[in-house]
């Protein structure tokens, strides 16, 4: 009897053992490979198509300054962050706008034999501002790019304008170049957002 009772305690504690090693050596491993997917996807997600930005400098342009089509502040598009105030003890934060409605228009200037030899681009945007509390300025610009070879910066607009609780404004520019098998594109930034004070 007394032998019984060591086997079953000897086969508990195997079993016990079985179960731990699974959870420390198989369940970890598992959870690695769901970190790997994670940071493969957002390894992807951060990936362009293999081509940088250049001011006219030739200079690489940061990606994080540029939108493609845009980016403010609601949703994906989002403007906001909080910002520690000098001179007051509550938080600032941007307040919250978007760009909407993006349109860009290409047209062929100059044309021969059946080539384009001169093209230029339009584009447009709304600036909205979402706070219903909140007046300030903003200052956007456009970068008009050609991308065809590399992406390289053929001129940019800077606007500068305030806007009041809910209300929009057109941000809008031109740019030309000359060439052919050009690939015109324009691209929309926001270099200062109003802010306001967070208090509790």
């Amino acid at each position: 009897m007394a032998n019984i009772n060591k086997k079953f305690v000897v086969a508990i504690m195997v079993v016990f053992v079985i179960i731990l090693t699974y959870f420390l050596f198989v369940k970890d491993d598992s959870n690695k490979n769901v970190g790997k997917s994670i940071g493969s996807l957002s390894e992807e997600e951060n990936q362009d198509a293999g081509q940088d930005v250049f001011n006219e400098n030739d200079e690489p342009i940061d990606e994080s300054t540029l939108a493609i089509g845009g980016f403010g502040g609601s949703g994906r598009d989002s403007g906001g962050g909080e910002y520690s105030s000098e001179g007051s003890s509550c938080p600032t934060q941007q307040i919250s706008y978007s760009i909407q409605k993006i349109v860009k228009n290409i047209i062929c200037l100059q044309e021969s034999g059946g080539n384009c030899l001169e093209q230029q681009i339009s584009c447009s945007a709304e600036i909205h501002n979402l706070d219903d509390e909140t007046a300030g300025n903003f200052k956007t610009e456009i970068k008009f790019i050609e991308k065809s070879q590399e992406f390289r910066q053929i001129n940019s607009k800077v606007e500068e304008f305030s806007l009041p609780p809910g209300e929009f404004r057109v941000v809008q520019g031109t740019a030309s170049l000359q060439g052919q098998d050009l690939e015109l594109d324009c691209f929309f930034n926001t270099l200062e957002v109003p802010e306001k004070e967070i208090c509790p």
